[in-house]
């Protein structure tokens, strides 16, 4: 059997813009890439953090995975441009085949026990 490196971490990384999908006028799903041997295990309720350094001034808000837990080869996110916001505005600017080099990583949301 395979070992399947995850991708959740508290250290930062950065990850190629493999895909653009326009979903409407102002909505987009950025795909990233993942090594080959590596799989999302995000879960709903996880978050993801886009590091950028955008006017002199560190930024880093969450947003959640669109892709499915267990997706491999790849993780999408799912924004609106949203013209006050600094990190939608700078993922729309993206180019694929760019690597977002303001890292993204992700980081497990508190979870209640049932």
């Amino acid at each position: 059997m395979n070992t399947v490196t995850r991708i959740k971490t508290i250290t930062p990384s950065p990850y190629p813009l493999t895909a653009i999908l326009a979903d409407t006028y102002d909505t987009k799903t950025f795909r990233f890439g993942l090594p080959a041997d590596a799989a999302s295990d995000m879960l709903a309720g996880d978050h993801l953090y886009v590091h950028a350094t955008i006017n002199g001034k560190s930024v880093k808000p969450p947003d959640t995975p669109s892709s499915l837990p267990g997706t491999a080869g790849f993780f999408d996110l799912t924004v609106k441009r949203d013209e006050p916001g600094v990190i939608s505005k700078y993922l729309h600017d993206q180019r694929v085949g760019n690597t977002v080099r303001r890292y993204l990583y992700a980081v497990a949301s508190a979870r209640r026990s049932v």
